[in-house]
């Protein structure tokens, strides 16, 4: 069998002979299998993303002590509290197994979370250095996971400016894809591969509704953008997508404020209410118009039970699970 005998047999077994090529990708043409090409590309686009931008905050924030020590120190209140200190010790604890520190692992029941208990522990140099680590990966990977979502709103806001079809098309189909493909990947790997290994938490299954693009990326990219609301629906994913880099900024800058000070207190307050109004303002008000626009507009265009339905349900899905985010 030749190399072109070999092709041709993939593509019409795997592949049900559609013709995936490098122009029909990057156009992210709607065919169900180059959509499934691209959802994989997006998948692992994302996490290298992630990881470049964990990375980048990791090493600043290695080298402002100040922040470090500040963030560390809402840890550390964290600890002397019976109510929070689980969970600390929980994130701590697989911290140390991911990164191979297993003398440094914590028996919950052995934790007493007084503070003289507390203090005494991080008096120790190497216990001091671990959870500083600790501290500092959690807080960049947090943020990395914010401003990941910057990269899609940044493809929704070139499908807003354009007024080429085929432009706006190629660039909200790949805004979609993107918040699909960082879904697709976090569901295989804090949802699927901790349900088979047992270590899931109770609310990790949750997350699974939170991810409304990964299943109506299909439908979305399909039928919904070539439909007279596909530039409204675009324009939600700026806002919701785009927004969450800032919020993610600000909230590292709140965590790592001293509010020992008036100025500290006042500072983060307002960079809190920031935070706050933002998450509020698009999640709430603006959501409701545009969600209430959109279906109504597929109402009056006439569209199928079927659509009309399927939307309805993104848009409740999207309200009940994606309103603490």
């Amino acid at each position: 069998m030749t190399p072109q005998e070999m092709i041709a047999y993939f593509r019409s077994t795997f592949l049900g002979g559609h013709n995936i090529s490098l122009t029909s990708v990057l156009a992210c043409d709607p065919s169900y299998t180059v959509q499934a090409v691209c959802l994989a590309l997006a998948a692992v686009s994302m996490e290298v993303v992630i990881y470049a931008i964990a990375k980048l905050v990791g090493l600043c924030l290695q080298r402002l002590d100040r922040i470090t020590g500040n963030i560390l120190a809402e840890w550390i209140d964290g600890l002397k509290s019976t109510d929070f200190s689980p969970l600390c010790i929980d994130k701590f604890n697989k911290w140390c197994k991911k990164e191979g520190k297993i003398d440094f692992v914590i028996e919950p029941t052995e934790w007493s979370p007084l503070d003289e208990s507390v203090d005494k522990y991080m008096a120790i140099e190497s216990n001091w250095k671990a959870w500083t680590s600790c501290v500092i990966n959690f807080q960049a990977n947090e943020v990395a996971k914010g401003m990941q979502h910057m990269v899609s709103g940044g493809f929704a806001l070139f499908a807003i400016m354009t007024d080429d079809r085929e432009a706006f098309l190629t660039f909200a189909r790949w805004s979609i894809l993107l918040e699909a493909g960082y879904e697709a990947s976090d569901t295989f790997k804090n949802v699927l591969i901790p349900l088979v290994d047992s270590t899931s938490d109770f609310g990790a299954p949750l997350e699974i509704f939170h991810h409304v693009a990964l299943y109506f990326f299909l439908p979305i990219n399909r039928i919904l953008l070539i439909s007279t609301i596909g530039r409204d629906l675009i324009t939600v994913t700026f806002v919701f997508t785009f927004m969450v880099g800032p919020v993610a900024i600000i909230g590292m800058v709140k965590n790592s404020i001293d509010i020992s000070t008036p100025i500290g207190k006042i500072t983060r307050i307002t960079l809190q209410f920031l935070s706050s109004f933002t998450n509020i303002s698009t999640r709430g008000p603006y959501w409701i118009y545009i969600a209430y626009r959109m279906l109504t507009t597929l109402w009056k265009d006439g569209a199928s039970w079927l659509l009309f339905l399927s939307f309805a349900s993104v848009c409740f899905l999207f309200s009940f699970f994606q309103s603490n985010y």
